[in-house]
């Protein structure tokens, strides 16, 4: 997983319950807490998936926060 844009740290995969029928997946940096994608399915979908699409919104996201603070 790509660095933090912010201050370069380690992102990392999170998963919580949202509820009884879905869960949240998302990647935040150890360092700063920056939370740049986050994903919401049903616990139907697979953790690995989640993880996959919460992978590609951080890389976008993290592409325009670096494009924007330039």
């Amino acid at each position: 997983m790509d660095s933090c844009p912010r201050c370069a740290g380690r992102a990392v995969f999170k998963l919580e319950k949202c509820g009884g029928s879905h869960k949240v997946g998302y990647y935040q940096c150890e360092k700063c807490a920056l939370k740049l994608s986050e994903v919401m399915a049903t616990n139907t979908v697979a953790n690995e998936k989640l993880r996959e699409f919460a992978a590609v919104g951080w890389k976008r996201r993290a592409e325009d926060w670096e494009s924007s603070h330039e």
